[in-house]
């Protein structure tokens, strides 16, 4: 069993009205902070009617690899990716929000005679948000939001070449589940944000694999994959400095 360590760079663009983000937030209206949370952080539920677009790219590479003894080694020829993922969210009301997160990749190898790729498209999550608690600074309350869904097996994950460049899913209905909660408390005339989330990822059913896929079997492989429930939790904090 090895770990492989990569290096990775992303870039990401936040595109919103800043009013529809009104109801998140009890700060006065001659101060709304354009808040929007780390690029790793799930965003909140909006106003009904309000839309975001939040095209990320990010470019990754495969570093090192340490072995189930501690040893690390330098990985030569690995493979490297450009992911293009755009978080596309609209409000339904006021508490209710839809989501949905195309992904979209390109993946290479650094070796001599096989540094080709294509573009492939990945897996397609589709989540409902729902604020169930509207905050309220001056108590204290924070809102809290339930995010569920499903993620759709639209990337290829099987018959792959021999180096998996052109994998770009993992065969899998995933149902997702998540918490989240959202603060706003002012510090020197100035919006602190902080989020907290956790969240749960567990596959509907088996994927049927045939030949080379992104499981690592070999090209004559005929069989199945269950994958287990997987889950992650975090928080973030923001401080404005001004509007922007």
């Amino acid at each position: 069993m090895k770990l492989i360590c990569n290096f990775g760079i992303t870039f990401g663009l936040f595109l919103v009205p800043s009013s529809v983000f009104a109801t998140q937030s009890s700060l006065s209206s001659n101060y709304q902070q354009w808040y929007t949370g780390s690029l790793l952080s799930p965003s909140g539920a909006l106003r009904q009617g309000g839309v975001t677009i939040e095209p990320y790219i990010s470019y990754n590479r495969p570093i090192d690899s340490v072995d189930a003894f501690g040893h690390k080694g330098p990985i030569y020829g690995g493979t490297q990716s450009i992911v293009n993922t755009t978080l596309v969210k609209y409000g339904i009301t006021n508490h209710l929000s839809v989501q949905l997160h195309p992904q979209f990749f390109y993946k290479w190898r650094s070796t001599y005679g096989n540094g080709g790729g294509q573009p492939r498209v990945g897996d397609l999550p589709l989540d409902f948000i729902w604020r169930f608690v509207d905050p309220n600074e001056s108590r204290l309350i924070p809102a809290v939001m339930l995010q569920s869904g499903i993620s759709f097996p639209t990337g290829r994950y099987d018959h792959l070449n021999s180096d998996k460049t052109n994998a770009g899913g993992n065969g899998n209905y995933v149902f997702r589940a998540a918490l989240v909660t959202q603060s706003t408390y002012r510090i020197a005339g100035h919006a602190l944000r902080v989020r907290g989330w956790a969240n749960i990822r567990k596959s509907v059913r088996d994927a049927e694999i045939h030949g080379i896929s992104s499981y690592g079997t070999s090209k004559d492989f005929i069989g199945h994959a269950e994958t287990g429930t997987s889950g992650e939790g975090g928080i973030s904090v923001e401080y404005g400095i001004n509007q922007r």
